[in-house]
């Protein structure tokens, strides 16, 4: 388990917050405390998966109080996520 490198933690961070804010129709933050990542590197049907990234963060939607969540993300051969789950506490 190793700690993740900024540039992967601020992408997963941007692409669950473009996820959220689609889907509550507002604006969506979500600030990463804590971050991990694990390489996985298997290939599950056609998709290939390069790392697991998970971690612990703050989610906040306009007019609503911060929450604190736990999160996790799939990265692909270009270590770019593509799925992505928010958990709160």
């Amino acid at each position: 388990m190793a700690l993740m490198p900024a540039v992967l933690a601020t992408e997963t961070t941007d692409f669950l917050t473009k996820i959220y804010t689609e889907e509550c129709n507002a604006p969506v933050k979500i600030v990463s405390k804590k971050e991990f990542c694990n390489p996985y590197e298997q290939e599950i049907g056609r998709t290939y998966i390069s790392a697991i990234v998970y971690g612990q963060a703050t989610f906040k939607v306009k007019k609503h109080r911060k929450t604190k969540v736990s999160y996790i993300s799939v990265l692909d051969k270009e270590q770019k996520p593509f799925w992505g789950y928010v958990i709160p506490h």
